[in-house]
């Protein structure tokens, strides 16, 4: 989609407008700049199929568009009721409600809060909690005495980025698992009971759990000059009025990323809108998926975070995925944590890319490796084994036609025989014989580029 229509959010928005523009996006806003004009918006979204993106959180009271910049409101039923089918909405933490409201009305939705985005928001999280943190505090971070609750990503994030300060924060972890993670990390672990009973040793405690275990007993027990900083969302691990009543200082750190680091945030979001699974071609690839499994081939599935998490008009992701587990016996890669051993552990023979939008055809072709795919291509190629791929994408003989043509040319790369799929309304679309699938397979397991290309 060429026209991406952004709602509400904060500095995190405004940066990808700037983002989306440099890549040659049609963009309106709401919600962003003064003098937004919601009914430029709302023709938009009536007259055309567009990308709509929603903040992170989308919603703060279940009901509206977060809107921070501006006093205006926006439903999330208005929402609804403008954009047209075949249409992409995608968000972070988007409701569930909202999900289905739009698959009904035949509009695909993406959630970008997915595991990659989450590793990536925590990193930015941490670097915020740092800026918040000097804020309040002007001592040296190497002569406090910090506390951090939970060890899970933005705890983890947030302990290594205040020990790179050379400050040696404490962790304090409900489940021994986690207290047994951070000390092999290299930290020193205890109970969040214990934290609670030596509150007064601290000078910060920074808070990452969503559920109150910081109540009134604890903060009787805190330091009067104690910084209490609460990065958690809510219900928040801090007892706010009992901080107020024992005058603490207490604040709720909400949204960091978008506070202190908005144009980062915006780009790791800029950069997954980009990745768009070709799903109107999922059934086509499934019973080549199943030949091969019938064939005797291991299929090892790996898909792309957004493909894997994305539930659009043509089906939902989590019986897309059930399906493919299903057939093939294995679990999905769909991070790229997971698809890094692919290579080191030589697990593949051949890979095979199906379908391969226009979007991974230029990450292949100018070596980008930022999706769970790309990544599994790039450690499958070390060990000099093929990569088939099954084009579809719109843009085929358009933008996407010198991409094709470095890839045809590039070692290991071959291509199951593709067509034009309709000539006259798409004349610059590409998609792939799937049925060739097997046939190319043996072809390029041998060394051959089966023939004619295209057909």
């Amino acid at each position: 989609m060429k026209t991406f229509v952004l709602l509400g959010g904060d500095l995190r928005q405004r940066y990808l407008h700037t983002f989306l523009k440099e890549k040659g996006f049609s963009t309106y806003c709401f919600g962003l700049y003064p003098g937004d004009s919601l009914q430029a918006v709302q023709d938009v979204l009536r007259s055309n199929t567009v990308a709509v993106v929603l903040p992170l959180p989308v919603t703060r009271d279940g009901t509206h568009v977060q809107m921070p910049l501006t006093n205006e409101t926006l439903p999330l039923l208005q929402v609804v009721a403008c954009v047209q089918p075949g249409s992409l909405v995608a968000g972070g933490i988007v409701p569930k409600a909202l999900t289905e409201s739009l698959l009904q009305k035949g509009v695909a939705v993406s959630d970008y809060y997915d595991e990659d985005f989450i590793l990536k928001n925590a990193d930015l999280t941490a670097e915020g909690t740092l800026l918040e943190l000097r804020k309040h505090i002007s001592a040296p971070l190497d002569t406090l005495r910090v506390a951090v609750t939970g060890f899970g990503r933005v705890a983890k994030a947030t302990a290594k980025a205040l020990r790179a300060q050379n400050c040696k924060p404490v962790v304090a972890a409900r489940k021994e698992e986690a207290r047994a993670e951070a000390e092999r990390a290299g930290f020193s672990a205890i109970s969040i009971a214990a934290l609670c009973e030596t509150a007064g040793e601290y000078d910060v405690i920074i808070n990452t759990v969503p559920a109150q275990i910081l109540g009134a007993d604890a903060l009787q027990k805190t330091k009067p000059g104690v910084l209490l900083l609460d990065v958690a969302s809510p219900p928040f691990g801090v007892d706010f009025a009992a901080a107020e009543k024992l005058k603490r200082t207490a604040v709720k750190a909400l949204s960091l990323p978008g506070k202190y680091l908005p144009a980062e945030a915006a780009q790791i979001v800029g950069e997954k809108l980009a990745v768009c699974g070709s799903f109107c071609t999922f059934h086509k690839v499934f019973p080549e998926m199943e030949n091969l499994v019938k064939a005797g081939y291991d299929v090892l599935p790996i898909m792309s975070q957004t493909a894997y998490s994305t539930d659009t008009r043509f089906g939902k992701a989590a019986d897309f995925v059930r399906q493919i587990e299903d057939m093939t016996g294995h679990e999905i890669i769909h991070t790229i944590f997971a698809a890094e051993p692919i290579g080191p552990k030589k697990l593949l023979d051949i890979l095979v890319i199906a379908p391969a939008t226009g979007n991974t055809l230029a990450k292949l072709a100018n070596g980008v490796t930022d999706t769970p795919v790309t990544l599994a291509c790039k450690a499958h190629l070390r060990n000099e084994r093929p990569v088939l791929l099954a084009v579809s994408t719109n843009d085929a003989l358009g933008t996407a036609a010198k991409n094709i043509g470095l890839l045809l040319n590039a070692k290991h790369m071959y291509f199951v025989p593709m067509r034009q799929d309709d000539p006259v309304k798409k004349p610059n679309s590409l998609v792939a014989d799937f049925s060739q699938i097997p046939e190319s397979v043996l072809s390029a397991l041998s060394g051959r580029q089966l023939q004619p290309v295209l057909v």
